[in-house]
């Protein structure tokens, strides 16, 4: 619903800076919180940890792996103290694409660990047989909720107008 869940940006690197001071003002009496983050990254990422107070918990994206953050590798106790986990498919630089039972799982430690998945999809509209799944329709095929996701989208990549700093937010009404 737009009026709800959809929230335009000027550029989705704003947005992905920007969304992490409400994140983190999600859990107040965490004092270090965490932001897990895929490495390699998105500065962006990192440099909004930096400014919320958070400790980034990089995320090898090795290819064993698939190029995307092992799960695995999360301990409990961070877990606890996430607010935030960036998540980008198609990944850049890698280009790999989380599966739907990949994001099924990050969406299911998001809600289980109360923390926000900040889907970062600007490349979703750049693959060559299919499209790559959404964080949002796979949250909503499993609970017909957007709870605890949102995804940031890039207008620019899209349609090929890097300049243009045109995106917008969508997901979680709360968030």
């Amino acid at each position: 619903h737009p009026d709800t869940h959809v929230l335009p940006l000027n550029g989705s690197r704003e947005g992905l800076f920007s969304a992490i001071f409400p994140a983190r003002d999600r859990k107040p009496e965490i004092v270090r919180p965490t932001v897990l983050i895929p490495n390699p990254f998105y500065q962006v990422y990192a440099a909004a940890a930096a400014v919320a107070g958070a400790a980034p918990t990089f995320l090898a994206s090795t290819p064993q792996a698939g190029f995307l953050p092992a799960l695995e590798a999360i301990d409990d106790a961070a877990l606890q103290r996430t607010v935030a986990f960036y998540l980008c498919s198609p990944s850049n630089p890698e280009g790999a694409v989380a599966s739907r039972d990949y994001l099924k799982r990050v969406i299911g430690l998001a809600r289980r660990h109360d923390f926000l998945l900040f889907a970062d999809e600007c490349y979703s509209e750049i693959y060559t047989d299919e499209p790559p799944p959404g964080a949002l329709e796979v949250a909503m095929e499993e609970t017909a909720s957007l709870a605890n996701v949102v995804a940031f989208q890039s207008l620019s990549k899209r349609s090929g107008l890097p300049g243009l700093r045109s995106g917008f937010v969508a997901g979680d009404p709360a968030f």
